[in-house]
C-alpha cells in the first residue's frame, strides 16, 4: 500500500482547506469552459452518446485548465479526443461509476484498463502545433470524464507527493499517485468515523453534505482532496 505523507490526514484539515480554496479568486486562464459547466456537459454528452459534443467539452476544459500548455484553441485536437472517447466509452463509463476507493492495484484487469485509458488520453490530448504530450492534460481530461475515480495531477502536486513523471513513461507513476490519494481518502474517512462514529460510507456522505455549504452542490470526496492538493501545491492563488 502506498503511504501518503503529503495530503490531508483528517477530515477537519480537508474541510478547512477546501473552504479556503473555494473562497480564492480563480486563476485559470484561457477561454475554455469552467469546471462545473464541464462536469455537466460531460455527463449530458456521455448519456446521449454524443461524442462530438463530449470531445468539445473535454477540449474546452483543457483549454482553460492547462492553457499554458495549449495557448490557443487551434492547439486542441478535438477530432483525436472524439475518437478516443468514442472508442473507450465503455471503459470510461465503468470508471465513472466508481470512486477511487475501489482502485485495486492487485487487479491486473483494472490496472490494464487504467493504463490504456491514460496512454490513450495522453495521445488524444496532444498539442497540435508540435505533437507535444502532457501528463497534466491526460490526468485532467480523465478527471473530468470520471471525476470520482481519476485525481488531478499537475507539476506542483506531482512534486508534493513525490510522484513526478519522467518523460512520457508516466502511467506507473500516476498509478502510484492514485494509490497515495486512495490512502489519503481512507485517512480522512477514518478520522471522521473516530470523531463522530458511524460508517465510512456515512462519513463520505456527511463530508459531502458539509462541503455543499460552500460549493453549492455535493462534491465528491475526491473533489475535496483535489482542492486540498491545488491549494497546497499548485500555483492557483
Amino acid at each position: 500500500m502506498a503511504q501518503c505523507s503529503a495530503g490531508p490526514r483528517t477530515h477537519e484539515e480537508l474541510l478547512e482547506v477546501s473552504q479556503a480554496y473555494m473562497g480564492w479568486p480563480r486563476k485559470e486562464g484561457g477561454s475554455g469552459i469552467c469546471y462545473s459547466d464541464a462536469l455537466g456537459e460531460v455527463e449530458r454528452s456521455l448519456g446521449q452518446r454524443n461524442y462530438t459534443r463530449l470531445a468539445r467539452a473535454v477540449g474546452d476544459f483543457l483549454l482553460r485548465w492547462n492553457w499554458r500548455f495549449y495557448g490557443t484553441k487551434s492547439s486542441i485536437d478535438y477530432e483525436a479526443i472524439e475518437e478516443f472517447v468514442g472508442r473507450r466509452a465503455s471503459d470510461l463509463r465503468f470508471c465513472r461509476r466508481r470512486t477511487i476507493g475501489s482502485l485495486d492495484v492487485g487487479d491486473s484487469q483494472q490496472t490494464q484498463r487504467v493504463g490504456e485509458l491514460y496512454y490513450g488520453c495522453l495521445i488524444a490530448t496532444h498539442r497540435v502545433r508540435d505533437d507535444a504530450k502532457s501528463p497534466v492534460s491526460a490526468s485532467k481530461a480523465l478527471h473530468i470524464l470520471a471525476p470520482r475515480f481519476f485525481p488531478l495531477w499537475d507539476n506542483g502536486i506531482a512534486l508534493g507527493y513525490g510522484c513526478m513523471w519522467g518523460g512520457l513513461v508516466s502511467y506507473g507513476t500516476y498509478l502510484e499517485f492514485m494509490e497515495k490519494i486512495q490512502e489519503c481518502r481512507r485517512s480522512v474517512l477514518r478520522s471522521y468515523v473516530v470523531a463522530n462514529g458511524g460508517s465510512m460510507a456515512g462519513a463520505e456522505a456527511a463530508l459531502a453534505c458539509q462541503a455543499s455549504a460552500w460549493h453549492g452542490y455535493r462534491p465528491s470526496l475526491l473533489r475535496l482532496i483535489d482542492e486540498y492538493n491545488m491549494a497546497k501545491f499548485s500555483n492557483c492563488r
